[in-house]
């Protein structure tokens, strides 16, 4: 993984915020993740190659079951197609009353 990062070693504190590794990891991590992975930088003895483990860690964690959900639609074109005529069918119900307030107000 090719994140940039300065050159401080291993067991140097470091700042995690404005760190791009760390602001990556806030957003696929839970909070108490976040404020530990900051806790470890701050203390030193952890690196960037541990950070950039976490990080991806989380990111599978978080999307590893949509990708697995969308392979499995993929095998499946009619499931697909089955729920796509049900979004269909739910848009027009919610739509059709505002569609003849729309008509009526410009005289169609």
């Amino acid at each position: 993984m090719s994140i940039v990062t300065d050159s401080k070693g291993l067991e140097e504190p470091k700042t995690p915020e404005g760190n791009a590794i760390y602001e990556l990891y806030k957003l696929f991590a839970t909070k108490e993740e976040a404020d530990e992975m900051a806790a470890n930088f701050r203390k030193g003895g952890y690196g960037y190659g541990h950070a950039k483990k976490a990080l991806l860690e989380a990111y599978h964690r978080l999307f590893d079951p949509y990708r697995a959900k969308r392979e499995e639609l993929a095998r499946d074109p009619a499931t697909v197609e089955d729920i796509l005529r049900e979004g269909a069918k739910k848009a027009h119900a919610a739509s059709g009353p505002i569609m003849e307030k729309v008509r009526h107000a410009v005289g169609l």
